[in-house]
């Protein structure tokens, strides 16, 4: 059986791999110029709820943890094509929302914002996914 080429292979990508690995999944997966990331929330390596309370410093946190995955694979958060953004308080992440839009810095992906009743962690008030398409991949006219 061919073995799939290095750009089309699939690449996982972990920010905490012992909490991931126990949980049976991992927080990104690369395909060449392509990145999804799964939701992203304001917890530390031991996925320990960071921020509790306060929506801003868990946007902040979501989208800093974002934006160094990204880095660590060579994209940016500019390459960021989509977004779906889980809030447990929509009316506190409308407040908020300052702190996301400063650090996306211009990027205008498409978003989606649900809020729902709960998130895998208690306290916690936001959780990101989204996909990324490196500037540079073939096609790509962000």
């Amino acid at each position: 059986m061919a073995q799939p080429s290095p750009v089309s292979a699939h690449r996982v990508v972990h920010v905490r791999p012992e909490v991931e690995k126990a949980l049976g999944y991992a927080q990104a997966r690369r395909i060449g110029d392509d990145i999804y990331i799964a939701g992203v929330a304001s917890q530390d390596a031991a996925f320990e709820l960071l921020h509790p309370g306060d929506m801003g410093g868990q946007v902040g946190e979501v989208y800093r943890t974002i934006a160094a995955v990204l880095a660590r694979e060579g994209f940016s958060l500019q390459d960021i094509v989509e977004e779906r953004v889980f809030v447990t308080d929509m009316a506190g992440f409308v407040a908020a929302n300052k702190v996301r839009t400063e650090i996306l810095a211009g990027a205008l992906p498409a978003t989606t914002v649900v809020e729902v009743t709960g998130l895998v962690v208690p306290g916690l008030m936001i959780e990101v996914s989204c996909f990324a398409r490196r500037r540079s991949a073939p096609g790509a006219r962000l």
